[in-house]
């Protein structure tokens, strides 16, 4: 009953309570201007952002879940992703200078949603005068709370015991994909660790959770690092657990060491047939490698995957796979559908986009995204093809505001931070690039192996209007693997450099590779028409 009247309550506190103007800690907050400040400087907090702090707002410290949110910041949209949410979140906290780590603003807890942290008063509207608002509000949480622990007590009497508290709770947080969530269950793993050292369970948790936070979000490559020997020590012990070998090989990809990461994940694939993770992620290296046959053939044998979210990626690698093997009318179906299914999935509006500008669409591409991002689609990947989409269609000026946005959004910045200093030559940093021209390049000595390092130095050269070197670096990018001849012609990058008669020659070598890989799939005993009739998707 305490409970079911705290939410009541609170409910009502949110809709007739009303702010106008409000402080929120060390910030003033104008609902009605859509104004945040903080002293005598504004905050870059406007559109959805705002939105969004608004819900938070008036939702008066109460958490808002994931369906709540939606409605209050999205009310146009049909469906909104757990990622569009959580890079909203990330662009706010970014505006007001909180880290979701400590947060002194906007608190993120499992379960429960998102709530505003920080102490809120309201502000008289004539002399800015403040009265309290939070005093009922607290005391009704407090009953909450207490109602909640009272609840746990009760369900842990007839709940079966957890063996380990603190691995459970850690491997809870590394599922649910967001990055302050993969910290705690680090801190959590090494928690554990602290206290047992040789506690496989933990070893394996912090593996997994290190290579996520190196690749996932763009973490110091020194976590891939760790991982590794972290796996490397449970194989030692279990030389066929297919669990560390798939850590092994994780951490292997992560640090572009892709031969040795297809090897560790059919590895894996030999000690437990039945898992589906390195089955996935060796489908998408072939794909990577330029192996085109043999990524499709192995995403064919994955067609009946249970997750909904795995058949999603898998379903993106199928249609990047027949994209790059020239069957474009259906990959086009595909990826049309996709957003349809998933309006506001970054990724897979990024994919459409990218695609569309390929084959010279760039209306229709400039359409999706801005569709996708007036429902609440937002990412680095999505704003860097907004902004070469933007640069193709109506010039450098209308770009750059992308590219600084998607460097904004990058957590380490890379190929964003490039795309800016190629789109204003005026304003780029030279030395800058030449210091990312050796990072690259150290990287690549280090073995990483992915074609879009060679990519980025290709367009760092061409940049500084080193010419040969930028041909020698594509070159080097389709020998990795690297397929997309449509792409190289289209984008506003790389076009320039591939109309010389050297560039096109190396084009060609893509093109012909991709040529000899869809004769091996039409020839294959698994081929089935099925794969590209449009009609049936």
């Amino acid at each position: 009953m305490c409970l079911l009247f705290f939410r009541s309550c609170h409910g009502r506190v949110r809709e007739n309570g009303v702010k106008k103007r409000l402080t929120v800690g060390d910030l003033v907050v104008d609902l009605a201007a859509r104004t945040v400040a903080r002293g005598e400087r504004a905050l870059d907090v406007s559109g959805r952002t705002f939105d969004l702090l608004a819900a938070l707002i008036r939702a008066d410290g109460a958490f808002l879940r994931h369906e709540e949110l939606a409605k209050a910041a999205w009310p146009r949209a049909d469906e909104v992703t757990n990622e569009a949410i959580a890079q909203r979140v990330r662009l706010l906290r970014r505006a007001l200078g909180d880290d979701a780590a400590n947060p002194q603003y906007i608190e993120n807890r499992r379960h429960d949603g998102y709530r505003v942290c920080a102490r809120m008063i309201e502000l008289a509207a004539d002399d800015g005068a403040s009265v309290m608002r939070r005093g009922t509000a607290h005391w009704l949480a407090v009953l909450g709370l207490a109602a909640l622990f009272v609840a746990g007590l009760a369900m842990k009497v007839s709940a079966p015991p957890i063996a380990d508290p603190i691995l459970e709770r850690a491997r809870a947080y590394a599922l649910t994909g967001e990055e302050a969530d993969n910290r705690r269950a680090i801190e959590l793993f090494e928690q554990k660790l602290g206290d047992s050292p040789e506690n496989a369970a933990a070893r394996l948790g912090l593996s997994l959770a290190a290579s996520r936070r190196a690749c996932r979000f763009d973490d110091d490559p020194a976590w891939a690092t760790r991982a590794r020997s972290l796996a490397a020590s449970l194989l030692e012990e279990s030389p066929r657990d297919a669990r560390a070998q798939f850590a092994l090989a994780s951490s292997d990809d992560c640090l572009g060491r892709i031969d040795d990461a297809l090897s560790g994940y059919q590895r894996a694939i030999e000690f437990d047939p039945s898992k589906i993770g390195p089955r996935a992620s060796a489908a998408y290296l072939l794909q990577v490698r330029g192996r085109l046959h043999d990524a499709l053939a192995a995403e064919n044998a994955l067609a009946d995957l249970a997750s909904e979210r795995v058949r999603a990626a898998h379903d993106l690698q199928i249609t990047r796979c027949l994209e790059l093997l020239g069957f474009v009318r259906s990959a086009e179906a595909r990826l049309a559908a996709r957003v349809r299914l998933d309006p506001v999935e970054p990724h897979a509006v990024a994919a459409y986009a990218r695609f569309l500008m390929s084959h010279r669409n760039m209306a229709r591409a400039s359409a999706v995204i801005v569709a996708a991002r007036e429902q609440g689609a937002i990412s680095a990947e999505l704003t860097s093809v907004q902004a070469e989409v933007a640069w193709r269609q109506s010039g450098r000026a209308a770009a750059l505001a992308f590219a600084r946005e998607s460097a904004e959004l990058a957590h380490r910045g890379t190929w964003a931070l490039t795309l800016a200093n190629l789109i204003d030559p005026q304003q780029a940093d030279r030395a800058a690039m030449r210091v990312r021209i050796d990072q690259l390049r150290n990287r690549i000595g280090a073995g990483d192996q992915r074609p879009e390092l060679q990519l980025e130095i290709a367009a760092l050269h061409f940049g500084l209007d080193e010419l040969d070197r930028a041909h020698g670096a594509l070159d080097a990018s389709i020998t990795q693997g690297f397929r997309d001849a449509a792409y190289l012609e289209a984008s506003p990058v790389f076009q320039p450099l591939v109309s010389s008669d050297v560039g096109r020659e190396i084009l060609q070598r893509a093109r012909d590779a991709a040529k000899r890989e869809r004769t091996k799939v039409l020839a294959a005993s698994w081929w089935s028409p099925s794969l590209i009739e449009v009609n049936a998707l």
